[in-house]
């Protein structure tokens, strides 16, 4: 597993000096929590609030979090299934409450987001899955037919399902230690002696959702190194955990190379 730490303060105030202060304008809206997803069914109680604010056609905010509930809920989603997961024309709603019982994490509904695409909690689903983890059953549940617009969130220490378009809305920082990844081998091409971690970021915004970075001219995400060793990846939650899966697999190969 890569070697994650979220921001502290002083990388916070070094990364977002970096940052356009207009790129940080939307964010959900007030409100409560809630909906037919609501914690422990209705704890939370209220509509997950408020529209979007858009200064342009794609607005993205920029958060940073180093809660430990999050960090909870991200570690459940990497626990394989605990029980066999057969639906058969189950609703939508009534699914999720039994996986937030049963692993005990919130998991609500962004019902504005699901208005504005018109899907409905209620949205039957017909599926079994077993021996995989919480994380891919949740993907595989939200490709259903007629669910492929959703997806989800670990944001204000709940999962959320929300939409794609307001999943990429909103943009995450995290800071890797990759100083293992690059010392002693070589960064050529690419590399250079300034700055040894250049291949490894091209590596990154190569090979990770190609348009989804600005260095390529169309998307948002940034890399910058931050001494000794780290790199702050700016990006939407779903590029980071593709991020940190590219990571982990670089660290693999080269500890099978050193074997050899």
């Amino acid at each position: 597993m890569s070697r994650v730490f979220f921001v502290t303060s002083l990388v916070l105030v070094a990364f977002l000096s970096l940052l356009p202060s207009e790129r940080a304008v939307a964010q959900f809206g007030g409100g409560g929590y809630g909906g037919e997803g609501g914690y422990g069914r209705g704890g939370f109680g209220g509509e997950y609030g408020g529209r979007q604010q858009r200064d342009r056609e794609r607005s993205v905010s920029t958060t940073i979090s180093d809660s430990k509930a999050e960090e909870k809920i991200e570690a459940v989603l990497n626990e394989l299934l605990k029980s066999p997961l057969q639906y058969e024309d189950q609703p939508l709603n009534e699914v999720i409450n039994t996986l937030q019982d049963e692993y005990d994490i919130p998991i609500i509904f962004d019902n504005v987001a699901l208005d504005e695409v018109a899907i409905s909690p209620d949205t039957e689903v017909t599926i079994n899955l077993r021996n995989i983890s919480l994380r891919s059953a949740l993907n595989l549940i939200l490709k259903q037919p007629g669910l492929e617009d959703l997806t989800y969130v670990v944001s204000e220490e709940v999962l959320l399902i929300t939409t794609h378009e307001r999943a990429n809305a909103t943009l995450v920082v995290q800071v890797y230690r990759v100083e293992d990844l690059v010392n002693n081998y070589s960064q050529v091409p690419g590399g250079n002696q300034k700055n040894p971690y250049s291949s490894l970021s091209q590596v990154i915004s190569s090979c990770v959702e190609y348009d989804s970075w600005m260095t390529n001219g169309r998307g948002e995400g940034e890399i910058k190194l931050m001494q000794p060793g780290m790199l702050v990846v700016s990006q939407t939650r779903h590029v980071q955990e593709q991020v940190g899966e590219l990571l982990e697999k670089l660290r693999e190969t080269r500890a099978e190379i050193e074997e050899e």
